[in-house]
């Protein structure tokens, strides 16, 4: 009877031992997710940081791109088919 009981231990204990050996397994590759996913946070915060300076430069060139073509806009003396009138008024008198 002794040796049935510690035949019955035995298998419980190799079951044990074996679900702790998976669980292990688990919990390792689990360790090496969550690495993974550290790598990848920190990657990705370093591509925001990135993008953001990006946006500020887009933003700067825009409004200096706005300012160039407010100073190449002609004036309205600038206008030639102004000074063209003026110049048949001017010479008709």
């Amino acid at each position: 009877m002794l040796k049935a009981r510690d035949a019955q231990w035995e298998g419980k204990i190799e079951k044990a031992d074996s679900l702790i050996a998976s669980q292990k397994v688990v919990i390792s590759d689990c360790e090496n997710l969550v690495l993974e996913l550290e790598k990848s946070a920190n990657m990705d915060s370093v591509i925001s940081v990135a993008k953001s300076a990006q946006i500020q430069l887009l933003k700067a060139r825009s409004e200096a791109n706005e300012k160039l073509v407010e100073a190449i806009d002609p004036n309205w003396y600038e206008n030639q088919y102004l000074w063209l009138g003026i110049g048949f008024i001017l010479g008709k008198i």
